[in-house]
């Protein structure tokens, strides 16, 4: 023998099935705000003392990120490479958006003769710290960091990723 609800049970089951369903979309789409932005350092090349250092900074935010970029350092090997420029310098990144930065650095000895010596090497690689401080109201005053290890890129002198 089956049972059966009443009619009245069954619509309020129903209902209820329906305000639950309508309760989780109710919420509206999730935002992202206040991330800090990722780096990637893309590449570095070797020319003379002075690198150039290829980076994209990626804003995972669903608001664009307007902040100035007030301080980077670079270490190789555990070696500061001094940077060139102005600073601050104006960062304008859409939401979810991708953007590339060219800074240049100029570096002494130590890290000269170990980038060198890397490019002359084959399935080596050097330790690589860089930070960047960005200043704004979404990206407060954390430095962002990324730490890898370079290798040179093989048929070019002089260049690393």
């Amino acid at each position: 023998m089956r049972t059966r609800l009443p009619k009245v049970q069954s619509l309020h089951l129903l209902a209820l099935a329906l305000l639950l369903c309508l309760a989780g979309c109710a919420s509206g789409p999730r935002t992202v705000s206040g991330q800090l932005p990722l780096v990637n350092l893309e590449g570095l090349e070797l020319q003379g003392q002075r690198l150039l250092i290829d980076l994209s900074v990626r804003n995972l935010n669903d608001q664009r990120l307007e902040s100035p970029l007030n301080e980077a350092s670079l270490t190789i090997d555990g070696q500061p490479a001094r940077f060139e420029g102005v600073f601050p310098q104006a960062i304008n990144i859409p939401a979810r958006g991708r953007e590339s930065l060219r800074l240049s650095a100029t570096a002494d000895s130590p890290v000269l003769e170990a980038l060198q010596a890397l490019d002359q090497s084959r399935g080596q690689s050097l330790p690589y710290q860089i930070k960047l401080t960005f200043d704004g109201r979404r990206a407060g005053r954390n430095p962002v960091e990324q730490v890898g290890f370079l290798h040179p890129v093989p048929g070019q002198p002089g260049r690393f990723r």
